[in-house]
């Protein structure tokens, strides 16, 4: 059994830290922290987390005072235990998959996209950035205009 939602839904019924922004450990299957995120690229660099790791970390911070919840709850970027955590066989370290929309879109697409221009705009000079902001605003115009043709 498996969920897959967009990461705020999915952090949420996992009992993540909905906001990954302002998480030390931002990823639900990895103890990976932000500072090293863009260079991680496989599971293999960096320790995953686990069932009984993670029900630990959930009874340490259901002990803590606020001021040790609040600190603890950003550094393992967990909130609370998962609504789904009761399912028999479900573990929301690895159960809750990752929505490949978002994830391409808001992550790797952005980060690959940005290298690409780097290298075709300041590094090759195949054509400057404004030249590229021009022909967008055309592309876009353009589509705007035809969207409003078909709408009468």
């Amino acid at each position: 059994m498996c969920v897959l939602a967009d990461t705020p839904v999915a952090q949420l019924l996992g009992g993540f830290k909905e906001g990954v922004g302002a998480a030390i450990g931002p990823c639900r299957s990895s103890d990976v922290k932000r500072d090293c995120l863009a260079s991680v690229l496989t599971a293999a660099q960096c320790q995953m987390r686990d069932k009984t790791e993670h029900e630990s970390r959930l009874t340490y911070i259901a002990s803590q005072n606020r001021r040790g919840y609040s600190y603890w709850s950003k550094r393992w970027g967990i909130t609370s235990k998962s609504v789904l955590a009761d399912i028999p066989g479900f573990e929301v370290t690895k159960c809750i998959l990752y929505d490949p929309m978002h994830v391409i879109l808001e992550d790797i697409a952005k980060v690959k996209l940005k290298k690409i221009l780097n290298t075709f705009v300041r590094q090759k000079k195949y054509f400057t950035l404004e030249s590229l902001n021009r022909r967008m605003q055309r592309i876009t115009h353009m589509m705007t205009l035809n969207y409003e043709t078909k709408q009468t």
